[in-house]
């Protein structure tokens, strides 16, 4: 089985809301266990404990995200190779997509492994299991992409950049790429 290639942001944020996750779950663990706030029904056998079903599927629904981020990091290849000829997970790149509505749209991308779409509000994070991601991969400068959206629409564009090399933000800018300060 393949690994997922993570980016060095991409551990940071799984680390941190791992760190969130067990916080939640001991707040939702300490609710149930707190006696002042569990509820009680009186019935023929006397005060009984009426379980909060609530905090119970809350507790679930923590636990299944904290295992599959468990699993994730556990089975993760951590990106440092940057590849500036073609676009590989980690590719910082430029693309000018055209919708199909007359407007073409120029902007700044990474390519990130499947399941995360987001990790930095500046920057537009391409999964690699998506429609664009599929089709920018192994890309290079000046190639033609074409896909279909999952509503039908078709995608056509190019690729005009490529980041020379991880120390470049692939922030929005008018002169391209910028060097990290």
């Amino acid at each position: 089985m393949e690994k997922t290639k993570l980016l060095p942001e991409q551990v940071e944020w799984i680390k941190t809301r791992l760190e969130e996750l067990r916080t939640e779950i001991d707040n939702a663990r300490s609710e149930l266990l707190n006696s002042e706030t569990r509820p009680f029904h009186a019935s023929p056998e006397g005060f009984n404990y009426v379980p909060d079903f609530g905090t119970f599927s809350q507790l679930g629904r923590l636990k299944k995200e904290m295992e599959e981020l468990d699993s994730i990091l556990g089975d993760s290849e951590i990106v440092t190779e940057y590849n500036a000829n073609q676009i590989d997970i980690g590719t910082r790149f430029v693309a000018s997509l055209d919708f199909g509505n007359g407007e073409v749209v120029t902007d700044h991308y990474i390519l990130v492994s499947k399941g995360f779409s987001k990790v930095d509000e500046d920057i537009y994070y391409i999964t690699l299991d998506s429609p664009t991601g599929r089709a920018v991969y192994g890309k290079k400068v000046n190639e033609v992409i074409c896909y279909t959206t999952p509503t039908n629409q078709i995608v056509g564009g190019i690729i005009e950049e490529i980041a020379p090399s991880r120390d470049y933000d692939a922030k929005k800018t008018e002169s391209g790429f910028q060097k990290k300060v």
